[in-house]
């Protein structure tokens, strides 16, 4: 009983200990001047849609002449907010570490598409939300071209994405999908000057790996671009238009 008594008394004092440590380290931590600013891009190895000026600009636009300026002073939580206010911008991460450098990280928004609607373009990013372009970077990504983008096309969007993740074929040959005033689908490849109609979002999967097959079986036997069309709409057949 004793025993017990004096292990939950020692767990206790230790945690009041390891508390009043945690406190006086954080205290002295605001008491520290930032003395320069590190901006880092986390999951794109380089600043491509926002530079080291725009997120220094943010950051004077909420502190201003932040340098020099007491930690204690500074609502980081705030700036995290404001940056990742910005439209190409995920995530923000900002700490201060023992060197008084404020270290600020950046999760950029990654594009997977960029869609040409109507009279505007934007991009979408891996779960499909969409994001503004940027002025100063165009990403290299898949086209979509369409009238009005709806559930039933981010749909088609989100069957096609998982059949890119997951076939190196058709990651690396799509170009540019395209979807008709009647939401049937048009697919572009970069190997030749032909579309392939895919038609509604029934049996996507087996549609594709028919035309992986076709293609694989035409390529060294047929020209492929003296063809305008391929026709992947009717069970069990491949249907080609020529030019």
């Amino acid at each position: 009983m004793i025993r017990n008594l004096i292990k939950i008394l020692t767990v206790i004092i230790l945690g009041f200990i390891i508390f009043f440590f945690d406190k006086k380290v954080e205290l002295k931590l605001l008491e520290k001047f930032i003395d320069s600013i590190d901006i880092k891009y986390k999951n794109i190895e380089e600043s491509t849609f926002v530079n080291d000026i725009e997120i220094l600009d943010m950051i004077n636009t909420v502190e201003y002449s932040i340098l020099n300026k007491p930690v204690k002073d500074i609502n980081i939580y705030l700036l995290e907010d404001y940056i990742e206010s910005h439209s190409n911008i995920d995530k923000a991460e900002l700490y201060l570490d023992n060197e008084e450098i404020l270290n600020v990280e950046i999760f950029q928004k990654e594009p997977l598409f960029r869609v040409f609607e109507d009279n505007k373009s934007y991009y979408l990013d891996f779960s499909l939300d969409s994001f503004s372009l940027s002025p100063s970077y165009s990403a290299w990504v898949y086209h979509v071209y369409l009238n009005k983008m709806d559930d039933y096309k981010k749909n088609v969007l989100n069957e096609i994405l998982n059949i890119i993740n997951s076939d190196k074929f058709f990651n690396t040959q799509i170009f540019a999908l395209e979807f008709d005033l009647n939401s049937e689908l048009y697919i572009y490849f970069r190997t030749g000057n032909y579309k392939v109609l895919f038609g509604n979002k029934e049996e996507i999967k087996l549609k594709f790996e028919k035309f992986k097959i076709f293609y694989k079986n035409s390529i060294d036997k047929i020209n492929l671009n003296k063809f305008s069309l391929i026709n992947l709409k009717f069970n069990n057949q491949v249907v080609c238009v020529k030019k």
